[in-house]
């Protein structure tokens, strides 16, 4: 099956599912395509809005209610909770603005901005617009990358295959690795028994 066919039947679900495991990652790979033709840009930027920002409401949400029992569930998340609280009892806005960009936080920072009672309304104003500058971003960085790419090499179709899996498989490792410590430090954890 060629990479073009597996685009065009996977492309968007693989998006989908990708975003909420790595979206950084993902986000660039998806901007590469969007370079080579594979993908509109306005298309990936509106999906990758759409999917980053229900995941954020969705876990600032989830601390807003059950905070709590998940640090006493997951004690390996206190560390990065302690990070991501220092950061945001110092910049609130700035920082809910600005943790998608830090790596380890993304997850964890909406459920402890929601665990701290931020008035939901503000959160929700602020992630827009945190959203709307981080797709474009890392979806225009993506582009530029592909672009810079085929400007270097004059036939990348029979390197694109290579370059899209070595990106995924990058971001996959990354992905798999923190889950992978996650649990570690789950397992480890006399807290967690």
């Amino acid at each position: 099956m060629s990479l073009e066919s597996l685009i065009t039947e996977y492309g968007f679900p693989a998006l989908i599912v990708g975003l909420l495991l790595e979206g950084e990652t993902v986000l660039l790979v998806a901007g590469f395509l969007v370079g080579r033709g594979y993908f509109s840009f306005l298309h990936i930027v509106m999906l990758a809005f759409a999917v980053t920002l229900a995941a954020d409401q969705g876990y600032f949400w989830l601390g807003y209610k059950h905070g709590d029992a998940l640090l006493r569930r997951f004690p390996s998340l206190t560390p990065a909770v302690e990070r991501a609280s220092t950061l945001f009892h110092r910049y609130h806005s700035y920082f809910i603005f600005g943790f998608r960009f830090f790596y380890g936080l993304r997850v964890v920072t909406p459920i402890l901005i929601g665990m701290s009672r931020f008035s939901p309304v503000r959160y929700l104003t602020v992630n827009v617009l945190a959203v709307v500058v981080w797709t474009v971003m890392t979806t225009g960085l993506g582009l530029v990358f592909g672009k810079a790419v085929a400007g270097m090499i004059e036939d990348l179709r029979q390197y694109e295959s290579m370059l899209v899996g070595g990106l995924l498989a990058i971001g996959s490792g990354l992905a798999i690795h923190r889950w992978k410590h996650i649990g570690d430090s789950n397992r480890n954890d006399p807290a967690g028994d």
